[in-house]
């Protein structure tokens, strides 16, 4: 099968939803399926052509960034041209051209929407920002409308979403995927100095704010414990919170480390070094987090934000605590009874995790989801 997969934004840019469409695309490749990516030439230096595992990615040239997406005439021209050659579109969502691309695909190639998150507006009110989001949400209307699927990454997030109601009858339950191999956890967690992480780009719906609040709190019960924010705030589509984030930085400098982002190569020695991992997400642009998935399968248990989606892992695993979005207090509570309390041992907790999220259910879900197309 000749598969297009189309998204704004594709590796090396990093985010749980490139991260996604990379490993549907390369494990569509391991299947015996010739996969194309289009998605866009966010820097300069990037080639507009490679081949990259396996996955023949194409860069269109945009036009104007705008919120977190970009315009990009090239890259609606591209998308038509290749949807005509292919047996099966994917189009990555919420994105700003989605309606354009759906529209555009030959009625006769199936279409697939695979549906990531809600975008929702900044608590900086922006009138550019708002006008923004109002036309994307519209457009991937119109685009979920005319998909054959809707994958969702979990059904909890999607009977939640404006965008989706009333389609219910295409929903395809996917979750995330991630590469994460069997590692020997018997030493996860066993340290002199308490260790608390976070993995994730320094983005406004990761509430970064709240959870160095929470730092404070933790330290005057846990004055040994160390926070180490993993992840890139430099090159990050619609803006980092690096520079609003440096008055609280100060603050709990000596608790707090920011290594940037980790390679692939090291991620694994990262998630091995914590005693608690959080995702202290505020809105619904998280709608999953599959970083709290790899920091179980290391044995880690987790605290995450009760919200649509995101609290998924915890509840199907029993591995962490779901605490309000947007409370430090409360965040910092349920990280001090992790750290002093754990859910469980390290072997317990990633043999929960596997057992939920193997390799061979998330094999079996694609292989459904590519039959029935």
């Amino acid at each position: 099968m000749r598969i297009l997969n189309v998204l704004n934004y594709y590796t090396p840019y990093t985010s749980g939803l490139s991260n996604f469409a990379r490993q549907l695309a390369e494990q569509c490749v391991a299947g015996g399926h010739t996969v194309t990516t289009l998605t866009g030439r966010h820097r300069s230096d990037l080639a507009e052509e490679e081949e990259i595992g396996g996955v023949r990615v194409i860069r269109a040239r945009p036009l104007l960034f705008l919120h977190k997406g970009y315009i990009s005439p090239d890259f609606v021209g591209r998308s038509r041209t290749l949807a005509s050659a292919a047996d099966l579109v994917i189009l990555h969502a919420p994105m700003l051209e989605a309606a354009a691309i759906a529209l555009a695909a030959p009625r006769r190639v199936p279409l697939v929407l695979l549906y990531h998150c809600e975008v929702v507006p900044s608590r900086e009110f922006r009138v550019v920002d708002w006008a923004a989001i109002r036309t994307v949400r519209a457009s991937c209307r119109i685009a979920a409308k005319r998909a054959d699927r809707i994958v969702v990454t979990s059904l909890d997030f999607a009977k939640t979403s404006k965008v989706l109601r009333g389609l219910e009858a295409k929903f395809f339950e996917l979750h995330p995927m991630d590469n994460v191999g069997r590692v020997d956890v018997r030493n996860a967690g066993v340290r002199d100095r308490p260790r608390v992480g976070f993995l994730g780009r320094f983005v406004e719906e990761k509430g970064i704010d709240v959870l160095l609040r929470a730092v404070q709190f933790v330290a005057e019960r846990a004055p040994n414990v160390e926070f180490v924010l993993g992840g890139e705030y430099r090159e990050v589509a619609g803006r980092s919170k690096i520079d609003e984030l440096k008055p609280l930085l100060e603050r709990v400098k000596q608790w707090v480390k920011l290594p940037g982002r980790i390679p692939d190569e090291e991620l694994s020695d990262f998630y091995r070094s914590l005693d608690v991992f959080v995702l202290p997400s505020i809105n619904s642009y998280e709608s999953f987090g599959m970083v709290q998935v790899e920091a179980m399968k290391h044995g880690v248990p987790v605290v995450v934000s009760d919200l649509p989606g995101v609290r998924v892992p915890v509840q199907l695993t029993r591995n962490g605590t779901l605490v309000a979005p947007g409370d430090p207090i409360g965040l910092a509570s349920a990280i001090l009874e992790q750290l002093h309390n754990p859910c469980g041992t390290p072997e317990q907790i990633a043999s929960r995790a596997w057992a939920v999220f193997s390799a061979e259910q998330r094999q079996k879900k694609l292989t459904d989801l590519l039959g029935s197309c």
